[in-house]
């Protein structure tokens, strides 16, 4: 198995290491978290200095565990970080989700358990579809974004980088959402006015 890193070490790094455990790929040896300074010989501070250090121990995968429900920035800074640094960061694919041969996905991004990701989709890098979403036909999603669970996005949306779409929301065919928006859970999106 292939040891990665993961960056992140609250409820959704829970999720994604369930997810990451399932497949049988990899082994999960370093959490990076910003909560406290070094908390145990596994779960260490997050900064430059022990991503080289992990770097340096021929760790050269991560994943990061983090949501993205305030802050629209963080996870792209990290991405950016992390590619800098020259880790890779791979696609992570649960064995109960649904993601059409026809459909791409970038680098560091995962779908989640029981989410469905439906043909001729393009997710950026650094994409989060979480537990039960469902991406339809045609859509197109940016780079560092997070489809909470249950979320409907339907055909041929298009959702620009850095939004959160909320828990249970839904967004009606065709529309386009503008780069670094929220969508709060449960809203229905049938026009640039539900905005």
């Amino acid at each position: 198995m292939k040891k990665i890193l993961i960056v992140g070490f609250g409820g959704h790094s829970k999720s994604c290491v369930e997810v990451i455990n399932n497949l049988k790929k990899y082994k999960i040896s370093y959490y990076l978290t910003k909560e406290k300074k070094d908390i145990s010989a596994s779960v260490l501070f997050y900064d430059r200095k022990n991503l080289i250090k992990i770097f340096n121990k021929n760790i050269k995968l991560a994943h990061i565990g983090i949501g993205q429900i305030t802050n629209l920035r963080l996870r792209s800074k990290i991405y950016s970080e992390l590619i800098d640094l020259r880790f890779n960061l791979p696609k992570i694919v649960s064995k109960s989700s649904y993601l059409s041969k026809s459909s791409i996905i970038g680098d560091g991004s995962i779908i989640m358990n029981h989410a469905i990701v439906n043909t001729n989709v393009s997710l950026g890098n650094n994409v989060i579809i979480n537990n039960g979403a469902i991406v339809e036909h045609d859509c197109i999603i940016g780079d560092d974004v997070h489809i909470a669970p249950g979320a409907i996005i339907n055909g041929g949306v298009k959702i620009g980088n850095n939004c959160f779409i909320g828990s249970g929301a839904v967004i009606k065919q065709q529309i386009t959402i503008p780069p670094f928006t929220i969508v709060q859970a449960g809203r229905v999106i049938l026009g640039k006015n539900d905005l």
